[in-house]
């Protein structure tokens, strides 16, 4: 039973942060076509969007998916 609601919270978290992931892509996505169309900022205020909204949260799960699988992994040895 234990094992059971482990794997249910994990599967939980791994799900919201999933959604959190997709939330970010969508204002990302928005985040880049609203400043696409406005000419008057530059390319470094782009860039920082796109990193914030995109970059960091990519790395962050992708991170969060090794460390989670590597954890796993030695738990089944």
């Amino acid at each position: 039973m234990e094992k059971l609601i482990n794997d249910f919270s994990i599967g939980t978290i791994m799900f919201v942060w999933q959604l959190f992931i997709l939330l970010g892509l969508i204002t990302a996505f928005w985040a880049m076509i609203v400043l696409a169309k406005d000419q008057r900022e530059n390319l470094g205020i782009k860039l920082l969007v796109f990193v914030s909204f995109f970059i960091i949260p990519l790395f962050s799960s992708i991170f969060y998916l090794i460390h989670y699988y590597s954890k796993r992994k030695n738990a089944i040895r």
